[in-house]
């Protein structure tokens, strides 16, 4: 199966939520401290590695960076956009 792409991060996080994230879930993300994404890695960070492909705006990033980081800036999109809505 093809990894679906998105040529932004706030493309690939707005499609998760709306599609992936049941509200289990989206209640644990809203009352999950910031600095506590990073717990994330080997669960919702790598279902985003493995099933999404997103493409880095300009402003996202000036150097190469590797999937497990872009994957970690959608999780912050996520926890950000969930927290913003809240």
């Amino acid at each position: 199966m093809a990894r679906k792409r998105f040529n932004s991060v706030k493309e690939a996080a707005e499609h998760i939520i709306t599609y992936d994230l049941v509200q289990e879930t989206r209640d644990y993300l809203v009352h999950l401290d910031s600095k506590e994404i990073i717990k994330l890695h080997f669960t919702l960070g790598l279902y985003v590695r493995n099933n999404y492909e997103v493409s880095l705006e300009e402003e996202d990033s000036f150097f190469p960076i590797h999937r497990d980081d872009v994957s970690f800036m959608v999780l912050e999109e996520i926890h950000r956009k969930l927290n913003e809505s809240v």
